[in-house]
């Protein structure tokens, strides 16, 4: 399961400067969880807000 890597594997390096922690191309499925949330697919708490 996964990529298996040997050490004949050809690769690219490209030199710039990186991208900041919380870009959306690091975590793409982290972004589609807020997505999903915006669009009210989600449930409601079975729980009363006794905080507010």
């Amino acid at each position: 399961m996964g990529v298996k890597h040997t050490a004949r594997m050809k690769y690219e390096v490209k030199l710039g400067t990186p991208r900041e922690y919380y870009n959306e191309d690091h975590r793409p499925k982290h972004f589609l969880e807020f997505s999903n949330m915006e669009e009210g697919d989600t449930a409601e708490a079975d729980r009363e807000d006794t905080f507010t």
